[in-house]
């Protein structure tokens, strides 16, 4: 019966082990900030599946901790648009996150926009 448990265990770790060797990586995201008005706004360039409701974080470059100004939610083509009405003059960017897609084992990749500066 210990042989057995011990034989059990070792095949549990081997399996723990493997399963990240299984996955997938990211499926690739690319993050597009505007430079053009209305600030701020831009499209999330990937597969279709990784484009749709994806969460847009938008961030003012500052010493110490970057600002997060808002957040919103991609719409089904990629576009979203971060309403903030105080924009001062300075340098902005936007973030997604991983997240798992909605097929499968797949994940969509992070990435962070282009910076813009505003004068």
């Amino acid at each position: 019966m210990h042989r057995f448990l011990a034989l059990l265990t070792v095949a549990a770790a081997a399996v723990a082990l493997a399963a990240p060797a299984l996955a997938l990586p990211p499926i690739e995201t690319r993050l597009h900030l505007s430079d053009r008005a209305p600030a701020f706004h831009g499209s999330v360039h990937s597969t279709p599946r990784c484009e749709r409701h994806r969460i847009v974080r938008m961030f003012k470059v500052r010493p110490g901790a970057d600002r997060k100004l808002g957040r919103a939610h991609s719409d089904s083509d990629g576009h979203w648009l971060v309403f903030h009405p105080n924009n001062s003059s300075g340098e902005y960017y936007a973030t997604v996150q991983r997240k798992p897609s909605h097929i499968g084992n797949e994940v969509c990749g992070r990435d962070e926009s282009n910076h813009v500066v505003i004068d």
